[in-house]
């Protein structure tokens, strides 16, 4: 499941990756400079793992 938001500011564009394959929802919040550097697949800016880390880097 992946879903796209993006910053209020638009300066960064994030997507959601959940995995539950193995029973636990395991997620990931890519986050990327520009709408086209996601779409086309281009390596995230940076990883973020927990809720946690996005509150950190948005502030």
């Amino acid at each position: 499941m992946k879903r796209r938001g993006s910053q209020i500011d638009g300066s960064f564009i994030y997507r959601t990756v959940v995995n539950s394959a193995s029973g636990n929802d395991d997620f990931q919040i890519e986050v990327f400079r520009s709408r086209e550097e996601m779409e086309n697949n281009a390596s995230p800016y940076k990883v973020l793992s927990s809720l946690d880390e996005l509150l950190d880097f948005i502030e």
